[in-house]
């Protein structure tokens, strides 16, 4: 009812930047968007380029990439949606594994059909990852400086982006194949599997709270 949703929002934990910054909980989703993006970004950059080195068709190949960018815009209302069920960190987690079991797929397709249900399971979990670290921001340091704390991370998520596509250029230019890379993008996933799922809530109350207790 209206009056526990005033409560609630009352209730609600608001960090500062500074605060926020001494956590050890905002480095480590700092840490896992960085290693999200930059598989998310070598991958999406070459997508096309991989589908069409394994004889599938340009135009086929193409078409994956237009279903992997529809899939990730249904996947962020999915996952958003889902998020208000069931914690945030969890579902972060399941998109990451998700990302990681897609790309083991994608280093064995061969044909066009595997190359689409690739593109369905990566959309759905490459664009989730995103949606559910800034939920988790929010869940964690609540409203009042939420832009602040999210301009801390998306330096890292924007760059990972720009990083991924070059190291998987680079790996191609020097190796002929993108089998290695797409190695260390499954690593990357698992890593940052890790680090979200580690990332555990900060202390209830705020370092401006605790130090007004304590006087």
């Amino acid at each position: 009812d209206p009056e526990s949703g005033l409560a609630t929002a009352a209730a609600e934990q608001s960090w500062t930047l500074k605060d926020a910054m001494r956590t050890r909980t905002l480095w480590l989703l700092v840490a896992a968007a960085s290693f999200y993006s930059i598989s998310t970004g070598g991958i999406a950059f070459h997508m096309v380029a991989y589908f069409t080195d394994m004889a599938i068709q340009p135009a086929l190949a193409a078409g994956a990439l237009s279903v992997m960018a529809l899939t990730g815009a249904f996947g962020s209302g999915l996952w958003g949606a889902l998020a208000e069920r069931f914690h945030p960190r969890t579902l972060g987690v399941a998109t990451m594994l998700l990302a990681a079991a897609a790309v083991v797929l994608l280093t064995q397709v061969r044909v066009a059909p595997a190359a689409f249900v690739f593109a369905i399971l990566f959309g759905l979990s490459a664009r989730g990852g995103f949606v559910l670290m800034h939920v988790l921001l929010a869940r964690y340091y609540g409203r009042r400086s939420f832009g602040a704390i999210t301009s801390v991370l998306e330096p890292f998520h924007k760059g990972g982006l720009g990083v991924g596509a070059l190291l998987a250029g680079l790996a191609f230019d020097i190796s002929g194949s993108y089998q290695i890379v797409f190695l260390l993008f499954i690593a990357n996933y698992l890593i940052a599997a890790t680090l979200t799922y580690v990332a555990r809530e900060p202390p209830s109350a705020t370092p401006k709270q605790q130090r007004a207790a304590s006087s």
